[in-house]
């Protein structure tokens, strides 16, 4: 019980920050795709194409705003607009709401920022909304219109759900992503109809990573019905893809959520799961613990991912054309059969199905890639990571074979994973399982004092160590207060604190001066100090008189305790 007493008092006089204003600055402008609007999260609303809340609008809806949080929309170009992009009237739409952010900065943030870049700005994107991200990066970095801006952000993160700029032909410099960007991107792996081959930028960052996604474009982010491919699915993968909708939003919210990412964090919404972003509420006890592991949310996640690839795997016994035909599966005029990027790559062409009129043209080959690196391969010259083991997995969104870095590897390594809700991410957390914003590690170990059962490492337990954040192996305890001397107040109980007791380890029921001193102590038998001795057995009753009458004279001991103590020194052999 003392134990918990003291943890209890130590963790109660901890002043929680996480929640306080910072002079980091977070940003996160989302970018929607072609003629979508930040309202999409609302699938009940009037025309709504989506059976689902759609991912980017649903994110924006969710996300915590306030404090040194900020949050921006831009609704997506219009079906019109989307042919022929305006890219620099976007920027400048997203650049305009940025800086009345950045203007409504505090005077002591604002200040902060001239001083060193204050700013993590995340751009997240959809479709043509994900080719903003890119066109909106390596403006702001690249004109010196925007010198002043880009001075005050220090770090760009984007996060794509296949970027397609559509038949713009834009400049393959603004592919190119500038230093130091953090860039993860999700491509769907099916998507066959003209204008939608896919960006994959020039990496120049510490970290990039891109992932193929089973479905088509619009599936990715919620579309299963309405202008989808229903028509083309068994209930069961139209549920597949509502998963694949559903693991994309965990990375988004963890990846997010992250430390890099400035520590965005999302409201729930139970009125709809796929508005829910609280995931870990999902997970099962499976241990019997009481509490949710860092396995469990693996079984979890993996789980969700085996279920997709269990149901879009080849079915010998099935009727239907295999999954991969049917969604590549388009309605085109033979007139419009061709698709035609920017690299004009033999791949992209397309060929129609006889017989006509079915009008069914297929793909003889792999989705067509608008821009990728030079040194990109596999299908979609997509790579699972691509800084460092460039190659083509073997299934889609997660590497399951042939790599030892997976989609769980990337939430494990860069996402937040805050399972105790502290603002620190599972990677970083001392904790994991326990909420301790503070971080407090007394013995520096990789243990925080909360999770620890030697807070001290002195080797002694919490349970019955006698100084909790002290290391005293040898567990003194001078007057047997339950206390160890080298975290005692007032070690030897004389009511002077330590840190005024000239005189430490007086024992118990010994009269003390407002130094902590006793009579004994100030004048010992021995000697006037360790090196040296009295010169008689006079001088040593002399200098007892002359303490005793100070002792008398401050009324800490009385007349009568004066005498016995001056008797006693007369008859001792102290200097003799």
């Amino acid at each position: 019980m003392r134990f918990k007493f003291i943890l209890s008092m130590l963790l109660a006089t901890l002043t929680v920050v996480a929640n306080a204003q910072t002079d980091e600055q977070v940003v996160t402008i989302y970018f929607a795709g072609t003629n979508m609007t930040q309202e999409y999260w609302n699938e009940a609303q009037f025309l709504h194409p989506f059976s689902e809340p759609e991912t980017i609008a649903t994110l924006y809806k969710q996300q915590v705003d306030g404090d040194n949080h900020h949050k921006i929309i831009l609704d997506g170009f219009e079906w019109l607009e989307a042919a022929l992009p305006d890219w620099s009237g976007k920027f400048s739409e997203a650049h305009s709401d940025l800086e009345e952010v950045v203007d409504n900065f505090s005077e002591e943030v604002s200040d902060s920022c001239d001083l060193a870049p204050c700013i993590v700005l995340n751009l997240v994107g959809f479709s043509r909304g994900g080719a903003s991200t890119l066109h909106f990066a390596h403006t702001i970095s690249n004109e010196e219109d925007y010198t002043e801006l880009k001075s005050k952000i220090k770090r760009i993160n984007i996060l794509n759900f296949d970027p397609v700029p559509g038949d713009a032909f834009m400049g393959a410099e603004v592919f190119n992503l500038p230093d130091g960007v953090e860039y993860l991107g999700f491509y769907s792996v099916d998507e066959r109809t003209q204008f939608f081959a896919p960006v994959f930028p020039t990496p120049a960052a510490a970290y990039y990573d891109a992932f193929t996604v089973p479905g088509s474009h619009e599936t990715m982010v919620g579309n299963i019905y309405r202008g989808g491919h229903r028509g083309l699915l068994d209930l069961g993968k139209v549920e597949a893809i509502r998963v694949v909708s559903s693991v994309l939003k965990i990375v988004a919210t963890e990846v997010l959520g992250s430390s890099d990412w400035g520590h965005v964090r999302f409201n729930d919404d139970l009125s709809h799961p796929a508005r829910d972003l609280s995931w870990y509420d999902e997970v099962t006890d499976t241990d019997g613990d009481g509490s949710i592991g860092i396995d469990e949310l693996e079984r979890y996640f993996t789980g969700r991912l085996e279920f997709i690839y269990s149901v879009f795997a080849p079915d010998p016994t099935s009727p239907l054309p295999s999954y991969s035909d049917q969604m590549r599966a388009q309605f085109f005029l033979p007139v419009i059969t061709r698709e035609y990027w920017g690299n004009l790559i033999p791949e992209c062409f397309f060929e129609p199905v006889f017989p006509l009129p079915d009008l069914f043209l297929s793909v003889l080959s792999n989705r067509c890639v608008y821009h990728r690196p030079t040194n990109y391969v596999g299908a979609l010259g997509i790579s699972d990571r691509s800084l460092e083991e460039i190659g083509d997995p073997e299934y889609p969104l997660n590497a399951l074979d042939g790599s030892d870095y997976r989609i769980w590897n990337l939430l494990l390594e860069r996402g937040s994973l805050d399972i105790d809700e502290d603002i620190v991410d599972y990677n970083e957390d001392n904790c994991p399982f326990d909420f301790n914003p503070e971080q407090v590690n007394t013995d520096g170990d990789l243990l925080g004092d909360i999770c620890d059962a030697d807070m001290d490492g002195d080797g002694i337990e919490n349970e019955s160590d006698n100084c909790l954040l002290v290391s005293n192996a040898d567990q003194a305890d001078f007057d047997d207060d339950g206390l160890g001397d080298v975290c005692d107040l007032d070690a030897d109980n004389d009511e002077i604190n330590d840190d005024l007791d000239l005189c430490l380890y007086t024992h118990a029921d010994t009269t003390v001066n407002a130094s902590g001193c006793s009579l004994a102590q100030l004048v010992p038998c021995e000697g006037p100090d360790e090196k040296t001795s009295w010169k008689n057995h006079g001088q040593y009753v002399s200098k007892m008189a002359k303490e005793a009458k100070i002792f008398r004279k401050q009324e800490l001991i009385n007349q009568w305790e004066f005498l016995t103590i001056m008797q006693a020194a007369a008859q001792s052999t102290c200097g003799k």
